[in-house]
């Protein structure tokens, strides 16, 4: 089959072509920065399959069960650059975790290189979206070099998962989908808006008028869980910038909106548990009062309500934005 670095450059050749030679070019990079990640999670997690780790010279040999060594740099548990371009498998070099994990075909490899392969070439595409020097930092390369809101800073930040290999897995999402809600991409999403009945619906906390129907809740929905999961039709929300969590979005008047998500992004199911919202105002209550011993040092970004169809397809969660609690001049940054 086709790789996924492949998959996505077709698709992106279609809907968004001019993005296609830079993608091209983040493929090497994004390939070492999940590379990377997986190296340091070979060289320190307990997997049965690896029976010895021992220094050799300036790097670290990996005996397997199998009688095969993976040899690689020094694994350092903190580092977050791409410091690991190349590993070999007896003597052969793997520049490509895909490549690796397929080769390696250890229990549940084939799976799970086929989602370092989607991970790499979907991080590929988050780069894509900025250029280098502008994720950097450096000054004049940035559209809007001092944002003056959370969302414009978080989407800033393209590479996902600082230590977790699946980085920027997003499987069932398409090209298309990455662009139109990736928070790296700086769109705006419209969300939709799902009534349900109040004696059907689990409220908690304060939910605001603008979001009832008569005796009906509106619950806002991601644009993505509404075709894939709940194919049901929606009214039109608010629209809104996505953040890093890519589920959560900013709407106007100072408000994040956690939205249920049942797609496995990174490696866990963002959807929302019906325990989670029946908790939500305790927690946020807790929270507060933790903060408050602080004498003002720290902050707490409330819950405000947070309502479900008892169901963790069909939920949102209304939390206060950090700039809340920004003095004038002051920014508040992830």
């Amino acid at each position: 089959p086709p790789s996924a670095a492949a998959e996505v450059a077709e698709e992106l050749a279609a809907v968004r072509p001019a993005l296609a030679a830079r993608f091209a070019a983040e493929r090497p990079g994004a390939r070492a920065a999940v590379l990377s990640r997986l190296w340091r999670a070979l060289a320190f997690e307990p997997l049965p399959w690896i029976e010895g780790r021992e220094r050799s010279g300036d790097g670290l040999v990996l005996r397997l069960r199998d009688g095969r060594r993976l040899s690689g740099p020094s694994a350092d548990p903190y580092r977050t650059n791409a410091y690991v371009p190349v590993v070999r498998l007896d003597e052969v070099a793997y520049d490509d975790p895909e490549r690796l994990l397929t080769d390696l075909a250890v229990s549940h490899s084939a799976s799970f290189a086929a989602e370092l392969g989607h991970s790499a070439a979907s991080l590929a595409l988050s780069r894509a979206a900025q250029p280098r020097a502008a994720r950097e930092g450096a000054p004049g390369n940035h559209p809007d070099e001092w944002p003056d809101s959370g969302w414009g800073w978080e989407r800033r930040v393209v590479d996902g998962h600082p230590y977790h290999p699946g980085c920027r897995a997003r499987p069932g999402f398409s090209v298309a989908e990455q662009l139109a809600y990736g928070p790296e991409h700086g769109p705006v999403v419209e969300l939709g808006l799902v009534p349900v009945p109040v004696a059907e619906c689990l409220v908690t906390g304060v939910w605001p008028g603008e979001l009832r129907d008569g005796a009906r809740v509106l619950v806002p929905v991601h644009p993505w869980q509404a075709a894939h999961v709940l194919k049901q039709s929606y009214a039109a929300g608010p629209a809104a910038h996505p953040l890093m969590s890519l589920r959560t979005l900013a709407v106007p008047g100072s408000v994040h909106v956690k939205t249920a998500l049942s797609a496995r992004l990174t490696s866990s199911v963002r959807d929302i548990s019906v325990a989670s919202i029946a908790a939500s105002a305790d927690l946020s209550s807790f929270g507060e009062r933790l903060a408050a011993r602080l004498d003002g040092l720290l902050h707490v970004t409330r819950t405000l309500g947070a309502a479900t169809a008892h169901s963790p397809d069909l939920a949102a969660v209304l939390r206060e934005a950090p700039e809340v609690y920004a003095s004038g001049g002051e920014h508040v940054v992830p």
